[in-house]
């Protein structure tokens, strides 16, 4: 269910977003998954509108139609998101993040002077803040880490291969993650719409050259312990999946004590993908709770 679809310019560049749900509802930024873009946030179009949210599902830099910001850091991330607020106009909003969106959305909730009111993380990647974690990371991003900082050319053919086969033959990394995942996502990812959303969503992120695919694997790889010293300004929750292969329970929770003020709830019996499909009535609950302490708030 699309929307709307909105242009927005960014320093100098530009951002495509799509707008879901509830046009007239709060506004709420969706962070999609690695790789990925705004087609994931169709599969929240209808349960946006019935809970009254506009739920703008961004491109993030060097995905679909969004120009490449290799120069943009974790860091950064939270004032990039700040220009889009202001662009749309916005003087209030929260941010939904699934999968690769976590570390964007967790730079974005421990920054301050923002018109951000709240984060709902749901089965996120967390940002490193010591370099031993690197140890702990999936072998195919160490590799990758390895890759980046001895032969940078030779990553960004490799995403730009990347990106040619799964426009090329787009069921090829559906099958991959299938492969990857606990029995219960593998139910969840075989449903018609979710596999065709999610096809759609990668074709249409790695449209391009792969820089998206490179610039978030910079990212992800960087250290960025400082922006994490002080408890969170606004409201952060998290939770995520016992099942999750993709991004183990135990690195969530490693992460969470690291921080101040910050809880993992644990849904039981779920995954990576059956969470966010499966356990809308929870996420939702959550967002209404949310929303209407940011609403009680400002008044």
């Amino acid at each position: 269910m699309r929307d709307q679809a909105s242009r927005v310019s960014l320093f100098g560049g530009e951002c495509f977003l799509v707008r879901y749900g509830d046009p007239n509802g709060y506004p709420v930024f969706y962070l999609h998954g690695f790789p990925g873009s705004h087609r994931e946030g169709a599969l929240a179009a209808r349960s946006a509108r019935a809970h009254g949210v506009c739920l703008y599902a961004i491109d993030r830099p060097g995905y679909g139609e969004s120009h490449a910001r290799p120069e943009l850091t974790l860091a950064g991330w939270p004032a990039y998101q700040e220009h889009l607020a202001a662009a749309l106009g916005l003087t209030r909003y929260g941010v939904i993040a699934l999968s690769g969106g976590g570390p964007y959305a967790y730079t974005g909730a421990f920054s301050a002077h923002t018109h951000l009111a709240f984060t709902l993380v749901i089965g996120g990647l967390p940002p490193l803040l010591d370099p031993a974690e690197r140890a702990s990371l999936p072998r195919l991003m160490r590799v990758h880490d390895w890759i980046q900082k001895g032969f940078p050319g030779l990553l960004h053919a490799e995403a730009r291969l990347l990106a040619r086969r799964i426009r090329n033959r787009p069921a090829w990394l559906w099958n991959r993650v299938h492969k990857l995942v606990s029995p219960i996502d593998q139910v969840a990812l075989e449903e018609p719409d979710v596999k065709k959303t999610l096809i759609e969503s990668w074709t249409w992120g790695l449209k391009g050259t792969g820089s998206g695919l490179v610039d978030d694997l910079r990212r992800y790889l960087s250290l960025c312990p400082e922006m994490f010293h002080a408890p969170p300004p606004t409201p952060l929750r998290v939770i995520h999946g016992d099942e999750d292969r993709i991004i183990p329970l135990e690195r969530v929770r490693r992460f969470a004590k690291k921080l101040q003020r910050v809880d993992v709830e644990v849904l039981g019996g779920q995954g990576h993908f059956s969470l966010p499909l499966r356990r809308q009535d929870r996420i939702w609950e959550i967002i209404r709770q949310l929303i209407g302490s940011s609403e009680l708030h400002e008044t």
